[in-house]
């Protein structure tokens, strides 16, 4: 499914998003993490629609819940009579009828946007292969077959016993396209253990090494590191996150829908 669905989704983004950051990179501000905003408030904006049709049928689910409610308790003690339960499908069916409503139409729209925000994150996941100028950067210090520091003859075995940690520890050196994403990730230290093993090509990992620093760096943060718990601007994103979408679920539960205990789906929301 992953193949057959998410890929090629990824696919387009990933050809959207390369785009948008070789516009900015003509306006002189080729930045991942601008790209990345940009483009997230992009991938928002088409899927609100959807977004809003998903809050209008949460906000009707809230008012056929006691009609829905009220059919449920009329055949509450007739689970076992066939035809009862057929007549409380019928009856449930004419209320989601009666306001216009799918009984799937809420999983609808999430099914929708699923498969979006999961090629999405694959694309900010492996952002060097989306975008051309900065696996460019990438080649030119690895050579992909030709001069750089593939060509070395210790090149896989350096690479394996070094980098042997985390994720790293999984990658794949001899793939240039593994070993783009896995050097997109590397710290100052790791970089620097880089220049001075391969010496002979430590001017061109220092001047590449410049240039994809500063496209990943933005407000004192290189969006490509691994994120830690340290103090500083970065923690701010997943708190505003986690408080954003606490508000965002309140405020589509509504008032009436939060004070109503006797619903079972308020309670669950809750």
């Amino acid at each position: 499914m992953f193949n057959a669905i998410i890929m090629p989704i990824a696919q387009v983004l990933g050809y959207i998003f390369n785009l948008l950051f070789e516009a900015l990179s003509f306006l002189h501000i080729g930045n991942v993490a601008i790209a990345i905003i940009l483009f997230t408030i992009i991938v928002k904006l088409c899927m609100l629609p959807l977004s809003i049709k998903q809050q209008k049928l949460a906000k009707l689910n809230s008012v056929m819940s006691p009609e829905i409610k009220a059919i449920n308790e009329k055949y509450k003690d007739k689970k076992n009579d066939q035809n009862a339960m057929m007549k409380m499908q019928e009856e449930t069916k004419a209320v989601y009828e009666k306001y216009g409503v799918s009984q799937m139409g809420g999983c609808v729209q999430m099914l929708i946007q699923f498969p979006i925000l999961l090629a999405l994150y694959r694309v900010f996941q492996r952002i060097p292969m989306y975008v051309t100028s900065l696996k460019a950067l990438f080649i030119n210090i690895l050579g992909d077959g030709g001069n750089g520091i593939m060509s070395a003859a210790d090149y896989s075995d350096f690479m394996s016993n070094t980098f042997n940690t985390g994720t790293l520890a999984k990658i794949d050196w001899s793939n240039v396209n593994d070993a783009v994403v896995a050097m997109n990730s590397f710290t100052t230290e790791q970089w620097n253990l880089l220049k001075e093993h391969f010496t002979s090509y430590a001017s061109v990992i220092a001047d590449n090494q410049t240039k994809i620093t500063e496209m990943n760096t933005f407000l004192g943060i290189n969006v490509s590191q691994v994120p830690t718990l340290a103090l500083n601007i970065a923690i701010l994103i997943p708190i505003l996150s986690g408080v954003t979408q606490y508000i965002s679920v309140r405020v589509s539960q509504g008032k009436s829908n939060q004070d109503d205990s006797d619903n079972p789906a308020a309670a669950s929301m809750k």
